[in-house]
């Protein structure tokens, strides 16, 4: 018995977060509770490409998530979605 996935699980796998993240993608706005299920992969991309669409709370749980690769993409896009006016006055 293998202990990795075959190509073939790793390509449903892949699928599967891809059309998570892509039922996300479609949202109005996205929440915290639609981000738990996500794998750190697909966590990151919500915070890399759909950080604008995440709600208070969902933003916080990207800054603050375990994996820093997560935190990372949370944190740059965070601070490129944030007014330049609100930047200087933070330091």
């Amino acid at each position: 018995m293998c202990p990795y996935p075959t190509p073939r699980e790793i390509d449903a796998i892949y699928r599967a977060r891809a059309e998570q993240v892509d039922r996300l993608s479609r949202q109005e706005s996205i929440s915290a509770t639609d981000i738990q299920a996500l794998t750190r992969h697909g966590r990151f991309q919500v915070a890399d490409e759909h950080w604008e669409k995440c709600d208070r709370n969902a933003q916080h749980a990207l800054l603050n998530d375990e994996h820093a690769h997560v935190r990372s993409a949370a944190t740059l896009r965070s601070a490129k979605s944030t007014p330049r006016a609100e930047l200087q006055l933070a330091n």
